[in-house]
């Protein structure tokens, strides 16, 4: 009996040095599979130069109500290019109705936006805008905005955007804001 255990510890012995090592061979099969993943991420990788024009463009605006004896009625689409992958700049447009029921009272107005907004840390980012109104009562009112941002992605490019500004050619009750601070609360696709 101690000669079958000897010959099989021997034998053992003998098979196991013979063996390939699993964790060597599973390194050298992981190791392949990583450099395969990696060369596919370089190739799916481009850079930002080499995106598309189409790619580079993106659309969104704010939109506001209010109704009751007065009404309000905003909408200001937007359309911006990315300059860099920090940088974007844009147009954009400005339709506004106002009624007071009580002095029975309305106006539109119209108007353009020129934007730029440059992305600092993680979503927060500066922006300055300039903007021209006019309304059907022959009032024009100009505005320079600055102030900071923050932009909650939700998938991809798109997202909703929150800033804070404020008009640097504010001139108080003669303006067209009721204050030189404006939130605007937006979205982007």
């Amino acid at each position: 009996m101690r000669i079958f255990f000897l010959l099989y510890i021997i034998s053992f012995s003998v098979y196991s040095q013979f063996q390939k090592p699993k964790v060597k061979q599973d390194t050298a099969h992981t190791l392949i599979k990583k450099e395969e993943v990696s060369k596919e991420k370089k190739t799916e990788k481009t850079s930002f130069r080499d995106k598309p024009f189409f790619d580079k463009i993106y659309f969104g605006g704010n939109a506001n109500f209010g109704v009751g004896n007065i009404t309000f009625i905003s909408l200001s689409p937007l359309i911006g290019y990315q300059l860099t992958e920090r940088i974007s700049f844009g147009p954009g447009f400005i339709y506004s109705y106002y009624k007071n029921n009580n002095l029975r009272y309305s106006y539109h107005t119209y108007g353009v936006r020129l934007f730029a907004r440059c992305d600092i840390i993680y979503n927060i980012y500066v922006y300055t805008e300039y903007e021209y109104l006019t309304n059907n009562l022959q009032i024009k009112n100009n505005a320079m905005f600055v102030g900071v941002g923050y932009f909650q992605p939700i998938y991809k490019r798109s997202g909703f955007m929150l800033t804070a500004l404020y008009n640097l050619l504010y001139k108080g009750i003669n303006d067209y804001y009721p204050s030189p601070l404006d939130i605007r609360f937006g979205f982007i696709f």
